[in-house]
């Protein structure tokens, strides 16, 4: 009786590894707050990448980026950055309808050279 309880105990706990192994990237886009949002992209492009590497890597998940060249000032409100740039990508991360409709947006800065200088990310909420 007792090694069928630790047999199910045991799988049960690999099932719930399993699934938030899974699901973690998604999830940290919809429920996490934004600090930790901003940290997970960062590990997924960090600093430095270039613009072609970004847009890639938006692509894979299945997010149409294009960069806008324009002249970012840093300490603005749009695109958020601390230190400005020369170029951004302005990409809806999430969306989601639980409970009001709830977009996370990331907002790449790239500086003269092309490489990713600063990421902030911004969640928005559509309240009546």
């Amino acid at each position: 009786m007792r090694s069928n309880r630790t047999q199910w105990f045991a799988l049960s706990a690999a099932a719930v590894a399993a699934t938030i192994f899974v699901t973690w990237p998604r999830s940290v886009l919809y429920v996490g707050p934004a600090w930790l949002v901003e940290k997970y992209l960062l590990r997924q492009t960090p600093l430095g990448e270039s613009e072609q590497q970004v847009t890639r890597w938006l692509a894979t998940r299945g997010i149409d980026a294009h960069v806008a060249q324009a002249d970012v000032k840093a300490g603005g409100d749009f695109p958020p950055t601390t230190v400005g740039g020369t170029a951004f990508i302005q990409a809806p991360v999430a969306d989601y309808w639980l409970p009001l409709r709830t977009t996370v947006e990331a907002f790449y800065i790239f500086n003269s050279a092309g490489t990713l200088a600063d990421l902030r990310v911004r969640r928005t909420i559509d309240a009546p």
